[in-house]
């Protein structure tokens, strides 16, 4: 049962594009995007500082460059604000304490008004979406993603900086908000074991293990397709990485890509008891499933 890798068509992509450009309304962006134009104007920091000034020269928040309800920060100061090739990017003076900040509390209000959190595991950042497809990003300037707030940081009169980035991504979402059923569900599939690569019973293109892992298990239970694999630390990691990056959407479990495969995944140590490092050897199994009608989707 061969499937595609996910990727957002043509149409889907010009379709986010003009919903996007109908959401902004600041500098005639209520007007339709020229035929073959698929890019909002860029608006630098001093041109927006201006423009999104009170009467003080304090920059407020800029909600005409944002769809409407977008969740609003607390912060204490707006640093700047500037958009590049469609994404809006928001530098805010916050504060911190040693449990919490205002970054770590707008990431909360994110998901409590419904955005889904996705993690990048290439880079270990965190994506917030919407039902839109509307993608949220936000860094602070205490951890390593925010090296580049840290210079900036040296401004703030309260020692700390976060950064939100907004732009409409053209990947399709709908999976992130879909029920899948729990791991140990009958999904009506043909036990079978196999003695070479299933190809055919797996998404097309699908990762294969390296060299460097060992398969210990590959069989088909009514439940999904299982896969185990053992190796070192770095071995097994970089192996995870890529079957993430090939699903597409790793945050909540299940793993899911855009067709409605999906997976989960659980993992365990050998050799912690002989307190050699080296020795470690981590036990992967995923378990892959393939589309079916008990996902519970919008509407049904």
């Amino acid at each position: 049962m061969k499937r595609k890798t996910f990727c957002a068509p043509l149409a889907c992509t010009l379709i986010l594009v003009l919903i996007f450009a109908c959401m902004l309304s600041a500098c005639d962006e209520s007007e339709p995007l020229p035929e073959g134009v698929s890019a909002l104007p860029d608006l630098d920091a001093s041109e927006l500082a201006e423009s999104l000034a009170d009467e003080s020269g304090v920059i407020q928040w800029p909600a005409d460059l944002l769809p409407e309800g977008f969740p609003v920060p607390s912060y204490k100061e707006i640093r700047s604000v500037e958009r590049t090739g469609n994404e809006l990017i928001i530098v805010l003076f916050g504060r911190k304490t040693l449990t919490t900040s205002d970054e770590i509390a707008y990431k909360m209000k994110l998901m409590r008004a419904g955005y889904v959190r996705v993690v990048d595991t290439l880079v270990g950042k965190d994506y917030y979406y919407d039902r839109s497809g509307l993608r949220v990003a936000v860094v602070g300037s205490d951890g390593t993603l925010g090296e580049h707030l840290k210079g900036i940081n040296e401004q703030s009169p309260t020692g700390f900086t976060f950064e939100i980035c907004v732009v409409q991504s053209e990947a399709p979402v709908d999976c992130l908000f879909w029920k899948f059923p729990d791991a140990n569900t009958d999904l009506g599939l043909e036990p079978i074991t196999f003695s070479e690569w299933p190809a055919d019973y797996l998404p097309e293109g699908f990762p294969r293990p390296g060299e460097a892992l060992e398969i210990l298990e590959m069989k088909q239970e009514k439940n999904g397709l299982f896969l185990t694999v053992k190796g070192s630390l770095a071995a097994t990691a970089e192996f995870q990485g890529a079957i993430y990056d090939f699903m597409g959407y790793m945050g909540e479990f299940p793993v899911r890509n855009a067709n409605g495969d999906y997976m989960y995944i659980t993992m365990e140590m050998e050799g912690l008891e002989t307190g050699n490092a080296e020795a470690l050897k981590e036990i992967v199994r995923f378990q892959i499933c393939p589309a079916n009608s008990l996902i519970v989707k919008d509407g049904d």
